[in-house]
């Protein structure tokens, strides 16, 4: 991502050897590929850098939530489930919620199951669930009697054992959106036909079957053009510094940290 946050310049110059000056008020992120500049420039003026760096997840989660077709539900409000609420899982869940959907997530700690919350998110604790105090019920049976079948699953945690969660908890004919990150995965063939399930595999930010490139509709929603603003400041729990990067992200808590951004001026 370049971020240009110069003073001076009243009229804008793109070549593609070198940079444009803005002014401070004017943001450049780079994104996706040409043969003769490489990043394509996209200039905004409505969104800060911190915004702008939750583009690309986003731009997922968007993605996810297309790809569901929870739209194709009529007479009653769509139910969806999120397994994982890392940062797209919490995002696409602020997507569906401002979608009109009704949302249930399991996730194992406790500050993104608050912040999921505070959305609107029925939230369960997988990890709360033992043989000495509920036998054989876990965090699947819990979803089912408190909040019901879902018209799509998302998998964002990347295991056989939560796709198979996900199956149990979809509608008979209706989809999982396996999204979490996994070499090889065993797929549960005949659970899987007995409920007519699809299995759908989004891709990062590219919606091939809708020809679509949710870069520009993310930032869109970052911004609040055309409809409201999805709201992200809160998703960021640490702040670095370019030499701290690398030690960051190989001792990355997933416990305590969601959003960490990286700046390279910060002292």
């Amino acid at each position: 991502m370049i971020n240009q946050n110069v003073q001076a310049a009243q009229g804008i110059t793109l070549t593609p050897k070198c940079y444009a000056q803005y002014t401070n008020e004017v943001n450049v992120v780079g994104h996706g590929k040409d043969e003769a500049s490489g990043a394509l420039p996209i200039v905004r003026n409505d969104l800060t850098c911190d915004e702008i760096s939750f583009a690309d997840a986003v731009g997922c989660a968007l993605n996810c939530a297309e790809r569901a077709e929870l739209g194709r539900i009529a007479g009653r409000k769509p139910r969806a489930v999120i397994l994982g609420l890392g940062p797209i899982g919490l995002l696409l869940a602020r997507i569906l919620i401002m979608r009109g959907v009704a949302v249930a997530a399991s996730e194992p700690f406790a500050h993104k199951r608050d912040l999921a919350a505070k959305s609107g998110v029925k939230v369960f604790n997988p990890r709360e669930f033992t043989r000495a105090r509920h036998g054989r019920k876990n965090y699947v049976h819990a979803i089912l009697e408190d909040f019901g079948p879902a018209d799509a699953v998302f998998e964002m945690v990347g295991q056989n054992e939560t796709l198979m969660d996900a199956i149990n908890l979809v509608r008979p004919g209706f989809r999982v959106l396996v999204f979490g990150a996994q070499k090889m995965q065993m797929i549960p063939y005949m659970e899987c036909r007995l409920k007519g399930v699809e299995l759908v595999y989004p891709e990062a930010m590219v919606n091939s079957k809708a020809d679509a490139d949710y870069w520009i509709p993310a930032l869109n929603l970052l911004a609040g053009k055309n409809g409201p603003k999805l709201q992200v400041m809160d998703l960021i729990t640490k702040r670095v510094t370019l030499e701290q990067a690398v030690h960051t992200f190989e001792h990355y808590n997933r416990e305590e940290w969601i959003k960490v951004i990286v700046e390279p001026n910060i002292d």
